[in-house]
């Protein structure tokens, strides 16, 4: 779902207060996001608000649309501006969110409108090489996969179904992260949660270029955690088995100045929090994630999250 189709079929809550009802947040109505929750001004207070998606308009774009790149966004920071570490002037952090706006709910507790995902890659120029991919629900990651030492890569099918149902299949890169080169439990372990297993991440050869660069991301049939493979699970959720609705994206929005109501917005999606306060987001808004653990390792020179000025 595009931010600006969820903000128009979208209130702007305080607690059970209605501050803008549904409706109110278009055009020169965007800015009451920000005058009242801007994390990057009032990191406390900001978190106070949530987006409440209208029942009848959580459903979003068509998949004609998505697969267009509606309602995909990235944030691509050269690393070399924030901090200066030896390795920084080659690496460029590339985050990938996805908006959604209906969230299925086979688990009482997640079942809320309006969600904010996201996985990252890193790439590097020195190599020429994608040297780390994580996945991240809620701010807190999923899995994450070291690159930089990977085993060669290897052939791989992926199948899934066409907007229009028909079954495809798609050449792709699978990439077996070596010993230590692979972190999980980033949302604290327990039942259900991906702790183990499959150590693959998949990449699809660009229609251009033929290179294996585009990222795989597998997403449970309704709701929105983002896995690399065919395993991992939440408990009482539908498998991400590849049979479904599968495309790479013709383009994404690249998020800018325009942006800002949906970037600072310092609230909640339903439940998850907007995209910089989440850990993953390079530049986010420490004082308002205060308990957010840490999602990533580190890696030789590499450190994550750099320290920011």
């Amino acid at each position: 779902m595009t931010w600006q189709n969820l903000y128009a079929h979208a209130a702007l809550m305080k607690g059970s207060s209605t501050i803008v009802g549904v409706g109110g947040l278009t055009g020169k109505g965007l800015e009451a996001v920000l005058q009242n929750a801007d994390v990057t001004t009032n990191p406390g207070g900001a978190q106070d608000y949530s987006i409440i998606v209208d029942d009848n308009d959580q459903y979003g774009e068509d998949w004609a649309s998505v697969a267009r790149g509606d309602g995909i966004y990235a944030h691509v920071v050269w690393l070399k501006e924030v901090t200066n570490t030896p390795t920084s002037p080659d690496l460029v952090n590339i985050e990938y969110w996805v908006l959604f706006g209906l969230n299925v709910g086979y688990v009482p507790a997640e079942d809320h409108k309006g969600d904010v995902i996201g996985v990252e890659i890193v790439y590097d120029h020195a190599t020429d090489k994608i040297i780390r991919a994580a996945f991240s629900e809620h701010g807190k990651t999923l899995i994450m996969f070291d690159l930089a030492h990977s085993k060669p890569s290897t052939g791989h099918t992926i199948t899934g179904k066409s907007v229009t149902g028909q079954h495809i299949s798609e050449n792709a890169c699978e990439v077996e992260a070596q010993d230590h080169g692979y972190y999980d439990g980033g949302l604290a372990g327990g039942p259900g949660i991906f702790t183990g297993g499959d150590h693959h991440v998949f990449f699809i050869p660009d229609p251009l270029t033929h290179r294996c660069e585009h990222l795989a991301v597998y997403i449970e049939h309704g709701s929105h955690e983002p896995w690399p493979n065919q395993s991992g699970y939440y408990i009482g959720v539908a498998d991400h088995n590849g049979n479904d609705v599968s495309f790479l994206p013709t383009t994404v929005h690249v998020l800018g100045s325009g942006d800002e109501p949906f970037v600072k917005f310092g609230g909640k999606f339903g439940d998850p929090t907007g995209p910089m306060r989440h850990r993953m987001w390079l530049g986010y808004i420490q004082a308002a994630s205060p308990t957010d653990p840490d999602p990533y390792v580190d890696h030789d020179p590499l450190k994550w999250l750099p320290k920011l000025p």
